[in-house]
């Protein structure tokens, strides 16, 4: 067992998701270190295909295996929250600690993971460690610090994302895993309610290592306002 895994998630229902896959990927294999620790890779992928789309799963296979990464498929229908708890089983199979990765947040700066793992190594009751989180003006807030790492007040907007953070393996057990159904994106507000009822321990790192790159959604059954539309320009 590695000190952290890599959990990535992703579903190559059409070219452009392969290309974020590529891009994002590659630079976390490069630049994402951990320089007193071990670091492991696993993905887990939707094999649900679109019909009004080019299916790219097979080159998703040639690219993992390129950068060392196993690709497992899950059996349709696909689900962000089924994919994500996926992942994590995935990742916590490999590691002490699970680092959260979709498949389109691109990496911005060489990132250490080490202090972090440090950190949830010193203080069991810090539950996750966030390395990218939306602006103050989203109504993001934070109370204080813990060893130079910003505390997230969960009463505030979004202590809980998707974008790429460090888990516990005591995630599902502290808060709850991804809602497994209904439409896509309940899964937020429900952890987020969560972590407020929980008081879940979030630190942010120094600064938003990974921004989303992608445009084009992976989802093939967004029913959220204008979503869909995106999907086939």
């Amino acid at each position: 067992m590695t000190d952290i895994c890599i959990a990535i998630v992703t579903w190559p229902t059409h070219p452009a998701r392969l290309r974020y896959f590529i891009r994002c990927i590659s630079a976390v294999v490069r630049d994402v270190t951990a320089t007193r620790h071990s670091i492991s890779y696993v993905c887990s992928s939707e094999s649900e295909e679109d019909p009004r789309a080019q299916w790219c799963g097979r080159e998703l296979e040639t690219a993992a295996d390129v950068l060392g990464i196993e690709v497992y498929w899950r059996e349709p229908p696909a689900h962000l929250g089924r994919n994500m708890n996926a992942a994590f089983r995935l990742g916590c199979e490999r590691g002490r600690y699970v680092l959260m990765m979709q498949d389109d947040w691109m990496l911005r700066y060489p990132l250490d993971l080490s202090p972090g793992i440090d950190l949830l190594d010193k203080h069991d009751d810090v539950d996750v460690v966030r390395y990218s989180f939306p602006p103050e003006t989203m109504g993001l807030r934070t109370d204080g610090k813990l060893h130079g790492w910003a505390k997230v007040d969960v009463h505030g907007n979004w202590p809980y994302g998707d974008d790429p953070h460090i888990r516990r393996h005591s995630f599902g057990d502290r808060f709850s895993l991804h809602k497994e159904e209904g439409p896509h994106g309940i899964s937020d507000p429900y952890l987020n309610g969560l972590y407020r009822k929980n008081n879940a321990q979030v630190v942010l790192a120094d600064r938003r290592y990974f921004g989303q790159c992608s445009s084009i959604s992976s989802v093939i059954n967004d029913v959220r306002p204008g979503h869909a539309a995106k999907r086939y320009e």
